[in-house]
Order: C-alpha cells, then sequence, then structure tokens
C-alpha cells in the first residue's frame, strides 16, 4: 500500500513538473526568423493567355488564309486550336525576318484563320504562329515587419528554356523583351517608406527549379507595418510583361494556367538584403470568352410630309403635301408655286449610305407625255440636272417648269454645292430621268434628314389641264 501511494506521488509530481515545461512553451513561443506578408495579390490588367501555335501546311506569300496544326511537333508551341485567339489580335505568321506581322480578321473554326492581309512572304509547314498579350502587374502587399531602408522585391516565373527573354510568349512562364525590360515603381507603405526607383532583371533567380524574373524596390526609411506598399510593373504606353502560352496542348479551355509567384521584404545593406518576410501567390491565366453576335443590316428610309405652317428652304410651302403626293393645285404663270418633303433615313451599314432622286418624265397632261410642263432651267438657263444654279425670278422666261431644292437638316448628307442657298437664294435644279444623287454618307447614320422643295411655273401659254409624273427615291446602304 505504502509503495502504491509513492509511486502515484511521484506520478502527480511528473505530471506537474511536464504542465509546468509546456506552460512555458506555450507563453514564450520561440522566435520566427521570417514572417507572411498580408494582403498579398497581384493584378493583371489583361489576364488572356498568349497564342504560340504553328502552320498546318505551307502558306504562299498573298494568302490570307492559314491552317493551324493542333498537334504541333514543336514541343514549343502549344497551340490546341484557335481558342486563344481573337478577331483583331495582332499575329505574327512565319519564322525569323521573313515573318509577316499581320491581323486576325475571322475565326473561322478551331483550325482555320483568315488574315486582315496576306502574306508578305511565304510560310512553310511547321512555322511559328504567335499571338503575344502583354499585361501591366500591380502588386500589393502589406509589410508586417519593421525593417530600415530594406527593399520588396517580386519574383514572377520565367520561362525554363533558352527561350526567354527573346520576346514571344513562352509556354512555362512569362517573358520580357531583353534590353526593353518593364519599368518599376513602388508607391504607399506610409511614412516610413521613401522609394527608389524600381529595377528588372530578367530570369535573376531559381527558386526550387523555377527561374524567376525579379522586380525590385529600394528603399530609404524606417520601414513601417500595416499601410499597403503598391508595385507596379510596366506601363500603358511602355514594355510590359508577356503573358504565357497555354502550358499544354492537353488542357481543357476554360481552366487557368496557374503560376505562383513569390513577395518578399529584405534586410537592407547591413544586412545584404537578406530576405526577412516572404509571401507566396498565384497567377491565373487563361483564354479570354469569345462572344459572338450577329447585327443584322437595317436601313429604314421614309418620307415626311410638310404643311403650309412649315418653311423649307427659305420658303412658306403654299399646299401641304402628304407622303405620298405633291398636289401642287392650279398653278400660275406669274408666281411659284411651293411645296416640300422631309426624307429621314438611317441605317447600321458601316459604309453609309446614298439616296437618289429621278422623275419618270416632265410633267404631262393626263399622264400621257404628249403634252408637258417642262423642267426649269432655273433664272437664266444656268441648271441642269447635275448642277445647281438660283431660281428666284419666276417672270424669268428661261426659269419656266418644275424642279427642286434642297436643304440639310442635321448634318452633312446634302452637298454643300447643291444646297438652296449656297450663295443664292434658292438654288435648284430640275429632276432627269436619270438618277442623281441628292444625300449621302459615309458612315453609320441615325435620322440623317434634308428638305426636298418642289417648285413650278409655268408660261401664260402652258395649254390647260390636269399634269403628272412620278419622282422616284432610291435609298441604298453599303454594308
Amino acid at each position: 500500500m505504502v509503495k502504491w501511494r509513492k509511486f502515484l506521488s511521484k506520478l502527480t509530481l511528473t505530471f506537474f513538473l511536464f504542465a509546468q515545461i509546456a506552460g512555458f512553451v506555450f507563453l514564450f513561443p520561440p522566435k520566427l526568423e521570417s514572417a507572411n506578408l498580408t494582403s498579398v495579390s497581384d493584378t493583371i490588367s489583361n489576364n488572356r493567355l498568349s497564342f504560340r501555335g504553328e502552320l498546318e501546311g505551307a502558306v504562299a506569300a498573298s494568302s490570307g488564309v492559314i491552317a493551324l496544326d493542333t498537334t504541333p511537333e514543336n514541343s514549343n508551341n502549344t497551340s490546341s486550336g484557335s481558342a486563344s485567339l481573337m478577331e483583331n489580335d495582332s499575329i505574327r505568321v512565319g519564322a525569323g525576318s521573313t515573318a509577316t506581322v499581320t491581323t486576325v480578321k475571322t475565326i473561322e473554326n478551331a483550325t482555320r484563320v483568315i488574315l486582315a492581309a496576306g502574306l508578305t512572304n511565304a510560310a512553310s509547314d511547321a512555322d511559328p504562329v504567335v499571338s503575344t498579350v502583354s499585361a501591366i502587374h500591380t502588386v500589393s502587399l502589406t509589410p508586417v515587419s519593421t525593417i530600415p531602408n530594406g527593399a520588396f522585391r517580386v519574383l514572377i516565373p520565367a520561362a525554363t528554356d533558352s527561350m526567354t527573354g527573346d520576346g514571344l510568349p513562352d509556354k512555362t512562364g512569362f517573358d520580357v523583351v531583353t534590353g526593353s525590360l518593364p519599368s518599376v515603381s513602388c508607391t504607399g507603405g506610409g511614412a516610413g517608406y521613401t522609394f527608389e526607383t524600381g529595377t528588372a532583371t530578367r530570369s535573376a533567380t531559381t527558386v526550387s527549379g523555377t527561374n524567376f524574373h525579379s522586380f525590385e524596390c529600394l528603399y530609404r526609411g524606417n520601414g513601417g507595418t500595416g499601410t499597403a506598399v503598391i508595385m507596379t510593373i510596366g506601363t500603358p504606353s511602355g514594355n510590359k510583361l508577356i503573358n504565357p502560352a497555354p502550358a499544354s496542348t492537353t488542357r481543357f479551355p476554360g481552366a487557368a494556367d496557374s503560376y505562383t509567384f513569390r513577395v518578399r521584404q529584405t534586410e537592407g545593406t547591413a544586412g545584404s538584403y537578406a530576405v526577412a518576410d516572404e509571401t507566396l501567390g498565384t497567377l491565373g491565366v487563361v483564354e479570354a470568352v469569345r462572344v459572338t453576335a450577329t447585327v443584322a443590316p437595317t436601313l429604314t428610309f421614309h418620307l415626311t410630309p410638310l404643311t403650309t405652317a412649315s418653311t423649307a428652304c427659305g420658303v412658306n410651302p403654299d399646299i401641304d403635301t402628304t407622303v405620298n403626293s405633291v398636289p401642287l393645285g392650279t398653278i400660275t404663270s406669274s408666281a411659284f408655286t411651293d411645296a416640300a418633303h422631309m426624307l429621314v433615313i438611317s441605317t447600321n451599314a458601316s459604309g453609309g449610305y446614298s439616296v437618289t432622286a429621278s422623275e419618270s418624265g416632265a410633267l404631262s397632261l393626263g399622264g400621257l407625255g404628249t403634252t408637258t410642263i417642262p423642267d426649269t432651267t432655273c433664272d437664266g438657263g444656268g441648271c441642269t440636272v447635275t448642277t445647281a444654279a438660283e431660281w428666284n425670278t419666276p417672270s424669268s422666261s428661261t426659269g419656266k417648269g418644275f424642279g427642286y431644292a434642297l436643304q440639310d437638316i442635321n448634318g452633312d448628307s446634302v452637298t454643300t454645292a447643291l444646297e438652296y442657298n449656297n450663295g443664292a437664294t434658292f438654288k435648284a435644279r430640275p429632276f432627269g430621268t436619270t438618277a442623281q444623287q441628292i444625300m449621302s454618307s459615309s458612315t453609320i447614320a441615325a435620322d440623317d434628314s434634308a428638305y426636298v422643295c418642289y417648285r413650278i411655273v409655268v408660261s401664260g401659254s402652258q395649254q390647260a389641264g390636269d399634269y403628272q409624273n412620278y419622282v422616284i427615291y432610291i435609298a441604298t446602304a453599303t454594308f
């Protein structure tokens, strides 16, 4: 019994001593030599994959169509089709100095691409096809250690082969152009940081078998914690990092390729800039999502009637028009009779539109074409179907007949030389049986408008009766 009590006493003492030692360890843990920077991120201005493939078959000079090899022989070319390409991408086709740089016009399918311009030089089977995507990297980090006169260093994965630095996209990392590295700048951190001009070094270091480009900002000051530091690598108009091409031909399109980057805070000169704190992050690059849609071509054209309360071409109409008629009524030999329509046109055609006007023939008695009211030649006989001239004197012997003037309403749809007030009071011309352009545009148009102002006056010897003809307007869009 005594032995049993001694055993329990020794066991209790052992547990007590263990608890004291363990408590000391938990209360006073060993000091860590490195800490994690917080709130670390790398925001890429464009996270699209670059494209690196090769031709399936030779392509002749001047050809504007290429085929892509989906099982490339060269391991540097990782295209599994056109998934990484987009229309209007700049694309380089061919090898070396004979390569052609042009633009993607249309992507017909996974292997067939139409170019905006034909190849300058012929290209051979398996020649490279490259489309580069570059991006600015904005790295954010928050220091957790106060380190005077140190530096912040960002390591971004580089290719593991000799291709790095050639300015072409790689499948194992981000690339740069040797001799034209992106600029580096740092801001933030609070009062403890005064940053010097940043530096970039291609393939500066290798960690665990991975090459890294190094981007670094040295700083003067006592340092600080809790305030974000921002490192910007590249500028909108300057050099940038080149995004990788797909890492494998067997990857599933839409699944991002991931790359691990490292963000470090280093000691100052006294510590030979040894790493003090470090955090790892992940970058993802993926194909852009190609969205396609078709907008149907449209063209609308209509005539709007004007009333006597309107003003067109500087005069008030004498009669009201309708959508499809100009009832000039009883006309005289001593005064003009005026009427007008407004023409309105809209189209989404990239090449714009043209509106022409013509007549079925001169106004004729009973519409039979035998006895007619002549087409005007304006004052002094100065106008023709193609040339406008002043027509402001109803008593002029040469100005009898039927004609029209034009007024642009909301743009440049009517040529200035044909407008009614271009150096005249009422500049007009006759309709002809051959269509003449009266409105036009070389771009997409929304409700372009113009007035067509009809005018008639006859001689005193004009035979009595009812006269008629047809004016034909044709609107044509250029898609």
